[in-house]
């Protein structure tokens, strides 16, 4: 009898044990759900959140014209705990569709959380002033969503301001940016190098509020690319090599449209081969191809890949006349002479005459 009832006592506190840890796990797992729903909270919530932090009761009106915030939230809730679509999981978004809908109903909350400060403006084009070539771009990215008001104005510290009054810029708009591109060249080109921006009327928020500028302005960021000419086409070469070749050449000027700044040539022969180089120099209106009247000229010189060959070449290029020569001879002396290498120097001399090539 004794023996029964120690394990009887025995079995009542394993019992007793199993029914505690059991207990903790449940506990955990509860909490754990609990600060899942904290973390997202349903729009009632988010709206009660909203009317304190801007002082609001949540009731509003008297009588029969009263209502009370939350209670409208929670009516416009669903399905489920969603809020004009949006899930509760996406705080921002469903934060912001919370507000709006407290602002439809006369409730002032939530600007700080559309308020679109503008953060980086940044130029794309060809030189250093926009608007001096079509394509040109200007990009501003706000803090939030950003949208069009009439008349827009942009003030720089140093470049002419500008507007939208005068017609020569097309806007669009999409999300948290404003792009602007000029649809005819200006007169007076915006130099965007050391510049920013101090001021921007005629962009609004979501709510309507005016785009915020940071007090020292926002710097300009300057990507900018040089202006390109490119010539591509066929020729027949009658000396090395003969046949139909494809050249591909382009030249880069400074933004004074003056000097060459860099260029590109690759000949390629009638079975595919390339003749790659890179440009180490060039000139114009080269005196070897002057003294028989051919200009305007173009030429280049520097390292050259042919097939398995390597070595330097020297290119003439005019619109009636093409030569490409390859050689191990360094080109120091006759650039300098405006020459080019004798015959016995050439390893290779591509040559055509024709016309049209610079067309």
């Amino acid at each position: 009898m004794i023996q029964k009832k120690k394990w009887l006592a025995a079995l009542a506190v394993l019992v007793l044990v199993l029914s505690l840890t059991s207990g903790v796990v449940g506990a955990e797992s509860v909490n754990n759900d609990t600060d899942f729903e904290e973390e997202y909270r349903a729009a009632p919530a988010v709206a009660g959140e909203l009317l304190e932090e801007a002082g609001i009761d949540n009731r509003y009106g008297t009588g029969r014209d009263g209502g009370n915030y939350i209670r409208d939230v929670a009516h416009e809730m669903g399905p489920g705990t969603d809020f004009d679509e949006v899930c509760k999981t996406d705080v921002d978004a469903y934060r912001k569709a919370v507000a709006l809908f407290l602002r439809s109903k006369g409730a002032d909350v939530g600007a700080d959380i559309f308020e679109a400060r503008l953060e980086s403006v940044v130029y794309e084009g060809i030189c250093d002033k926009f608007g001096s070539h079509i394509g040109d771009t200007l990009t501003f990215t706000f803090s939030n969503d950003v949208f069009h008001d009439p008349n827009i104005e942009v003030t720089f510290e140093t470049a002419q301001e500008l507007w939208e009054g005068w017609g020569a810029d097309d806007w669009t708009f999409e999300g948290n940016t404003a792009t602007v591109k000029p649809n005819r060249l200006y007169g007076n080109p915006r130099d965007m190098v050391d510049d920013k921006v101090i001021d921007i009327t005629g962009m609004i928020d979501a709510i309507g509020n005016p785009a915020v500028i940071p007090e020292d302005g926002v710097d300009l960021e300057v990507n900018s690319v040089y202006p390109t000419t490119e010539w591509s086409g066929t020729f027949t070469s009658t000396r090395d090599v003969p046949g139909e070749w494809s050249y591909d050449v382009t030249i880069a000027r400074d933004c004074d449209n003056s000097d060459i700044v860099w260029a590109e040539v690759t000949l390629t022969n009638p079975e595919g081969v390339a003749i790659q180089t890179t440009v180490e120099d060039t000139k114009e209106d080269y005196d070897y191809w002057l003294q028989w009247n051919i200009q305007p000229n173009i030429a280049a010189v520097g390292t050259a890949t042919y097939g398995e060959y390597e070595g330097n070449f020297m290119f003439l290029f005019a619109d009636n006349y093409v030569q490409m020569l390859l050689s191990g001879e360094s080109y120091d002396d006759v650039w300098d002479a405006d020459g080019v290498w004798s015959g016995e120097d050439r390893d290779y001399d591509i040559w055509a005459s024709g016309s049209g090539f610079m067309q």
